[in-house]
């Protein structure tokens, strides 16, 4: 406990069982660079943004962790 009530989850995707309601989403578009463009363009890649969606943990819920804690 590091006294600010948030856990990260690094590596959630493969997780199962996780049904947690969404607490935001956005779309952030892509800042990337003429260089970066064209290669993108090259391999036939159009690169719009990416979609961020974090999800929480209910209040009073309980949270089984299997791994390492850094």
């Amino acid at each position: 406990d590091d006294g600010t009530d948030h856990v990260r989850v690094v590596g959630a995707r493969g997780a199962t069982g996780f049904v947690l309601p969404v607490a935001s989403e956005a779309f952030e578009e892509s800042g990337r660079t003429l260089v970066r463009g064209t290669l993108d363009y090259l391999q036939g890649l159009k690169m719009l943004g990416v979609r961020r969606v974090e999800r929480v943990l209910p209040v009073g819920t309980s949270l089984n962790v299997v791994g390492e804690v850094i």
